[in-house]
């Protein structure tokens, strides 16, 4: 079944269980993929209400009740093992992983599956004012695959080849260029970064945002370079004064709304 696609009336609207998973799997190929997005703030579980959030971020559309009850079974939560019975054991591994292999060590290997990017969709001209903070071209968020030569050509390629660039991020500011280079400014980054909207992350949620949209870099000293050494990242240590600015913005949206102004979903 389709994902949220206004206006069409080809096809019935889901309403259980089945047509959610097919949903899930098709659009982020791996029910893993599907939960990190459904769940980002790695809760295990969602009642009702959080569920209905969830499915409008990710842009599903459907009976939404049926789907919830049919998932859980009537139960107040959904949680991973009704999305699918080996999804916990995954995640689980997922976590062990990234305990071992990143979180302890600073690893900067991405080893979660890579998410579609989610472009906020309401930033309004005031946020955007944040983009000219941002005077040059940051490190690329990269997909590295390995190489090896294993004919003549090829090693006289290697070779030959251009010196190779500089390693990955590892401060703050380089990490501030290549999201605002990402995502279009900081008030989009953080949205990214902080989907809940708590206004602050902590360093395993910092990581785990990071891997899903591709950002290669030695996170552990980003986060401590960003949050001064802090236990958490707060929304003022992307860039000064966004927590302000984000506040107004969100005042001036609800005062168009007030007004009938509508303003984009």
């Amino acid at each position: 079944p389709p994902l949220a696609r206004r206006g069409s009336t080809s096809a019935a609207v889901p309403c259980d269980g089945k047509a959610f998973r097919d949903a899930m799997v098709k659009k982020f190929q791996g029910f893993a993929a599907a939960w990190a997005e459904l769940d980002p703030a790695g809760k295990k579980a969602l009642d009702y209400s959080g569920f209905v959030v969830a499915c409008r971020r990710v842009g599903f559309s459907g009976n939404l009740k049926l789907v919830f009850d049919d998932l859980t079974g009537g139960k107040a939560l959904f949680t991973p093992a009704e999305l699918d019975p080996g999804l916990p054991m995954d995640l689980e591994r997922r976590e062990r992983e990234d305990r071992e292999d990143g979180l302890l060590d600073g690893d900067c290997a991405p080893s979660l599956a890579s998410l579609p990017h989610r472009r906020c969709s309401s930033m309004s001209t005031l946020q955007r004012q944040l983009d000219a903070a941002a005077q040059e071209p940051g490190p690329q968020f990269v997909a590295t695959r390995r190489k090896s030569a294993t004919t003549l050509a090829e090693v006289y390629a290697s070779v030959n080849a251009a010196p190779a660039r500089e390693g990955p991020p590892d401060d703050a500011q380089a990490f501030r260029n290549a999201v605002v280079k990402k995502f279009g400014s900081y008030a989009a980054a953080w949205a990214e970064l902080d989907p809940a909207g708590k206004g602050e992350i902590t360093y395993r949620e910092f990581v785990r945002v990071c891997r899903g949209f591709s950002f290669a870099g030695n996170f552990k000293q980003i986060f401590e370079d960003l949050a001064g050494g802090a236990d958490t990242l707060e929304t003022d240590d992307l860039h000064s004064g966004l927590k302000d600015m984000l506040a107004n913005a969100k005042v001036q949206q609800a005062a168009a709304d007030g007004r009938g102004g509508g303003g984009p979903v």
